[in-house]
């Protein structure tokens, strides 16, 4: 989405990247649960793939980017870009939501583990969630890119580091200053 205006994650193409203690080179094509890993050198090595349908982007979602981004207008420094004639408002938005990706990404955040490990965040499941506290479902794949298992990680805990069984984040506490907090994976 070229348009120059803000992106909502889901809509983004190309959503992660990663790097293992080998410098292997980990990026993500989202749309189709896929990722290819490269060399340092730049040589693909392999590609992770796994058969999981993306979401189909709905009006609801496009509505959802769009109340966003009259939202982003309201704050100071962005109204005037927004309200000039042939502005965002004008000619941005209207590119964004015409030129959504039709598919929300089958996945949304990866982690790359030292060895090669891969902890995936699936956006098929994420997106159906009851509700905003619920846990959030992580796939657990092997280096040579076999499923392990699924792990539900709290929704305010926010993953960062994936290394030796544990997995490394932050959480917010009551006044929104993030810590950090280590998890095991069995």
């Amino acid at each position: 989405m070229s348009s120059g205006g803000l992106i909502t994650p889901a809509f983004a193409r190309f959503v992660d990247h990663g790097v293992d203690r080998d410098g292997n080179i980990y990026l993500s094509d989202g749309m189709d649960y896929g990722m290819s890993v490269y060399s340092p050198e730049g040589v693909l090595r392999r590609t992770v793939r796994m058969d999981v349908e993306p979401v189909p982007v709905t009006d609801d979602m496009l509505e959802e980017v769009r109340r966003a981004a009259l939202e982003s207008c309201r704050i100071p420094g962005r109204r005037r870009l927004c309200e000039r004639p042939g502005g965002y408002l004008d000619t941005g938005l209207p590119a964004v939501l015409a030129n959504a990706n039709r598919q929300v990404p089958a996945f949304s955040r990866f982690l790359v583990a030292p060895d090669g490990h891969l902890l995936i965040r699936r956006v098929d499941l994420v997106w159906d969630q009851a509700g905003e506290a619920d846990p959030r479902p992580y796939d657990l794949i092997s280096p040579d890119g076999r499923f392990l298992g699924r792990v539900a990680i709290p929704a305010d805990f926010r993953p960062l580091i994936l290394r030796d069984g544990r997995v490394f984040g932050t959480v917010a506490d009551e006044l929104d200053v993030p810590y950090i907090v280590k998890y095991r994976l069995e």
